[in-house]
């Protein structure tokens, strides 16, 4: 069964665009009710998961300059023991027993202390702890900034959203504003830069079924 409805709401949008604007009523397909429906149930999800992701931003914005403002330094641990190396990674990914063991395997290869090799452990072994030290400093002022529960929260939004946004690419679009909502979702330049984002294959020729059982009726 037709919904007129749907129908004259998806002719307003194809007019819109000038990609889809020579679309005729009589080419346009009926929309089956059902998948108008599960749209509509999605849309209504996402527009959903997208205010509370934009109610939420604020607050996380002002825990995280707090967080910043608070934070330690790097600069306890002594840089002359790891010299040109990228410091986020040294002080908040690098393995710190690996590198321990890098340490041993390399005396009298890469590094040599004739006469002191204990006193040169030793001096390593106490800026790897330093690492450490920074490590424990920085969780404990995360957790008590609130950074760790505002993160935790923020990431729960985001991925709402993402689950969101999947599942209406995923769902077929069952009138022209689903699929301008699509393409207008695909082909964004939402980075500003005059590029839009890369999507899969699968996903592109999802939207591309979409338009040609959407447009295509009518044609020689």
């Amino acid at each position: 069964m037709t919904n007129s409805i749907n129908r004259r709401t998806a002719m307003l949008a194809i007019a819109s665009t000038g990609a889809i604007a020579t679309t005729s009523a009589a080419a346009m397909v009926d929309v089956n009710a059902a998948e108008a429906a599960a749209w509509e149930a999605a849309l209504a999800e996402h527009d959903a998961a997208l205010a509370a992701k934009n109610a939420f931003e604020p607050t996380y914005d002002r825990i995280e300059a707090a967080d910043e403002a608070g934070r330690p330094s790097m600069d306890v641990i002594p840089w002359n023991e790891f010299t040109f190396e990228d410091r986020h990674h040294v002080a908040r990914i690098m393995d710190i027993e690996k590198r321990w063991s890098l340490f041993l395997e390399g005396e009298g290869k890469w590094w040599w202390a004739p006469g002191r090799e204990d006193a040169r452990k030793a001096q390593f072994r106490a800026a790897l702890d330093t690492i450490r030290d920074f490590r424990r400093q920085e969780a404990e002022h995360h957790e008590r900034s609130g950074m760790n529960a505002a993160s935790t929260s923020y990431d729960a939004l985001w991925d709402r959203l993402g689950a969101a946004e999947n599942a209406l690419l995923d769902l077929p679009a069952p009138h022209g504003p689903a699929l301008l909502w699509k393409l207008e979702h695909l082909f964004a330049d939402d980075r500003g830069d005059g590029f839009c984002a890369s999507y899969s294959a699968e996903l592109m020729d999802k939207v591309l079924a979409d338009a040609r059982r959407l447009l295509s009726h009518g044609r020689a």
